[in-house]
């Protein structure tokens, strides 16, 4: 079969004008799909240090107060280094929580306040412990402080608090843990004291992790995606569905995206790829009919010019 010359330069044409189509069509494609992810993946990552952010402002004004309440006792113990551990330590005691009062009192979800002194030196429930109800508005009010020395030591529930921190002999933020002293859920940032290498005992403050979490439960990533919270060792500590102490690993159609925190925990976030990739596919189905009419378009010039 003989074809035209007319009819070989609009087949010549049309296979040209196909061909260019489609490449145009898949580097189109593939560009905006690398673009939308990455623009997707980097606002996402925005949101989540921004509430992060949020979060480590607190940390931080809770280990500012907590360290100058330390500073403060260590002035007082220098100025009565011979009494302040014997017949003058009640009022010294009194002075630290007119001080705490002032101060850390103030900040808005602290749980417990204390100073412990270490029972070798001093009675075993020697210190201050404040504590305040579920109504924020209430004062701090004084509790016996536990007597140390009825626990062991490996008693993080009872008595982490104060041998962890004793332990590692630097300031730190405990895990969330249940304090069956109060019977509350919370997270811990605790001082250890010591004075030319001697174990004065620690100071702290107690944040109800109730709270935190709430904030947490309250950010949405896209339309359903959501954060959790891990340790430092990877397992949860707050997850609105998957239970505390266990490792959580996202399915095949998730993305994870993570930041760390100022007091070692780790905010996650979790996101379907079909919510990412929503983006994504609406801009290649536009491209693709925007193709489709260009093929058209070009197509019928090419046949029209071919028969003139």
């Amino acid at each position: 079969m003989k074809f035209s010359i007319q009819s070989k330069i609009l087949i010549l044409s049309l296979s040209c004008t196909l061909l260019g189509t489609l490449t145009l069509g898949n580097i189109s494609a593939l560009f905006i799909s690398r673009i939308t992810q990455r623009t997707s993946i980097q606002s996402i990552e925005n949101q989540l240090n921004a509430e992060a952010s949020k979060l480590n402002v607190s940390f931080v004004e809770h280990e500012k107060y907590t360290q100058a309440l330390v500073a403060g006792i260590f002035s007082q113990i220098k100025l009565d280094s011979a009494n302040f551990f014997n017949k003058n330590l009640t009022t010294h005691i009194a002075n630290i929580k007119d001080r705490i009062t002032s101060t850390i009192g103030n900040i808005p979800g602290v749980k417990t306040i204390y100073v412990r002194f270490n029972p070798s030196i001093t009675s075993p429930d020697a210190g201050l412990f404040l504590v305040k109800d579920n109504n924020s508005d209430s004062p701090f009010a004084s509790v016996l402080p536990t007597n140390i020395t009825q626990y062991s030591p490996n008693d993080v529930e009872h008595v982490g608090w104060y041998y962890l921190p004793i332990q590692t002999g630097k300031p730190m933020w405990l895990t969330p843990y249940y304090n069956k002293n109060i019977d509350v859920y919370m997270i811990s940032y605790v001082v250890p004291m010591f004075l030319e290498n001697k174990e004065l005992g620690v100071a702290g403050i107690d944040i109800d992790f109730e709270l935190m979490t709430k904030l947490i439960s309250k950010i949405r990533i896209l339309k359903t995606g959501y954060t959790y919270l891990e340790d430092n060792e990877g397992l949860v500590t707050y997850h609105p569905t998957f239970p505390v102490g266990l490792s959580f690993k996202p399915s095949e159609d998730q993305i994870r995206i993570s930041t760390e925190l100022f007091n070692g925990m780790t905010l996650v976030g979790i996101i379907p790829l079909s919510e990412l990739n929503a983006q994504r596919n609406k801009l290649i189905l536009q491209c693709i009919l925007f193709i489709l009419i260009l093929l058209a378009l070009t197509t019928t010039i090419t046949i029209i010019f071919a028969r003139s």
